[in-house]
């Protein structure tokens, strides 16, 4: 099916049951999206170099100090810019690979291995084209989960506040768009292979029980997240730096390069631990958006 081809009703369901399917499993795994976050980016926060803010070490201390010192609602922030940035995205990621597939060779007629790499070509373009509709939001994201104040010690005051002072501060391009150009390759690997994989598994055995489709998307999210976590860590650092008066990093390469260099490459992976436990939520999504689909 492509998007030329479809009637409103494939369209509406299809970005339908993406929406439903990314909020629930987002509203299930936030708090640890935050936690994640803080740990990849702590170590250019000016507020926990200058020794303003204690740096933060552990998942379980973590939470409890979150918890502790910012409330439990605390660790929902940066939710909302989040649900509006990955439920539209996964939904347009899935409304645009119906379209890109109905160009993926027929494997019985070309073969599994061409059939696989055309369905992975199909996942990277959708999660392309669903990228520039969402990125903005993603930035907000960040900036909001980093945010270590209290009360009226916060820098943004929720999503509007964060969006008006990145707009002020810093314009359109620098302020919503910041570390888009190193999301694009993330998007290339990471939405190739989470996206075509499934869908793959999904043509191959059509039938699969709930407990082997959720397996199948637990390992498909493990693996892609693996291979783009480093270029996630630059991208948030250069997202949480944009506007920021002290600048670390003047491009992706030279923030991987001085990660590296400061840091090691384990550096590049702070926070890894952390992604494994929170990409049951990912695998969820996908596993939701399959049975509703099916409904």
């Amino acid at each position: 099916m492509t998007l030329a081809g479809a009637n409103l009703d494939d369209i509406w369901n299809s970005f339908k049951a993406g929406f439903m399917a990314a909020t629930i499993s987002k509203a299930v795994v936030a708090p640890l999206d935050r936690v994640k976050i803080i740990f990849q980016v702590q170590n250019c926060d000016y507020r926990i170099t200058n020794g303003e803010v204690a740096k933060f070490n552990g998942i379980v201390p973590t939470v409890r100090r979150l918890v502790a010192e910012q409330g439990a609602p605390s660790l929902w922030r940066g939710f909302l810019p989040d649900v509006l940035r990955f439920a539209p995205a996964f939904a347009f990621n899935f409304l645009f690979l119906e379209h890109f597939r109905g160009f993926v060779p027929d494997k019985k007629e070309h073969g599994l291995p061409v059939h696989v790499a055309g369905n992975i070509l199909a996942g990277s373009a959708a999660g392309l084209s669903s990228l520039v509709l969402v990125h903005p939001f993603d930035v907000m994201r960040t900036r909001i989960a980093a945010d270590h104040g209290t009360g009226y010690g916060r820098t943004y005051r929720g999503l509007i506040d964060c969006a008006c002072k990145s707009l002020r501060h810093t314009g359109v391009t620098s302020g919503f768009y910041a570390g888009f150009w190193i999301t694009c390759p993330s998007i290339i690997l990471g939405k190739g292979v989470y996206l075509g994989l499934f869908e793959t598994v999904r043509s191959v055995r059509p039938s699969m029980t709930l407990m082997e489709s959720w397996i199948s998307a637990q390992l498909i999210v493990l693996i892609s997240s693996f291979i783009t976590f480093p270029l996630d860590t630059a991208k948030r650092r250069l997202m949480l730096q944009s506007g920021s008066r002290d600048v670390m990093y003047n491009n992706a390469r030279g923030c991987i390069r001085k990660v590296v260099n400061t840091e090691g490459v384990r550096g590049l992976f702070n926070g890894a631990l952390t992604n494994s436990f929170r990409s049951v939520g990912s695998a969820l999504t996908l596993v939701l958006y399959d049975r509703l689909t099916r409904a």
